[in-house]
């Protein structure tokens, strides 16, 4: 969850965090989720079933893209997918996330209507993502930031949990 990156942050100090997570991130914007336990090294989510499930208010869940060369994440509804949306307007295999030289972006052929930046994603067209481009994948709003972004977001966040001086 973005704040548990917040408070990382604070803690480590920018350098440190940094090191850390050097990778590019993909943020599911708040909704109703709850924070899954981790398979492998990319988290699902799951439905949250009652109040105290759900996260803070305005919080959002975060996703580390490991930056490999050739890396492929499949975004979804089903439990197999890499990244699991477990939301009813997400296909069950809705987007490819290829890693060539940037990420790249792929509708899948079975998936209902996915944008970037606003414009209609369509199978067999990869898209080449930048730092805060905006996904939208039926009811889901996603954010791409690279390490650079998410530094930047999340420094925005913690300055105002600061006490003003």
């Amino acid at each position: 969850m973005q704040s548990l990156l917040v408070r990382q942050l604070l803690a480590l100090k920018e350098p440190a965090w940094v090191q850390r997570y050097p990778s590019d991130w993909l943020i599911w914007e708040p909704g109703a989720w709850k924070v899954p336990a981790v398979r492998g090294e990319v988290a699902s989510t799951q439905i949250a079933l009652a109040q105290s499930d759900r996260p803070l208010k305005g919080d959002c869940l975060c996703f580390e893209l490991k930056s490999v060369a050739g890396a492929k994440l499949k975004i979804g509804r089903a439990p197999e997918n890499d990244i699991v949306l477990n939301d009813a307007t997400v296909s069950r295999e809705h987007l490819l996330l290829e890693r060539k030289e940037q990420w790249m972006l792929h509708a899948l052929p079975s998936s209902k209507t996915a944008m970037v930046r606003g414009r209609a994603l369509f199978p067999g067209l990869a898209v080449p993502l930048s730092s805060g481009d905006q996904l939208t994948i039926g009811g889901v709003t996603l954010t791409y930031l690279t390490p650079a972004g998410a530094l930047a977001r999340l420094k925005s966040e913690a300055a105002m949990l600061l006490p003003k001086s």
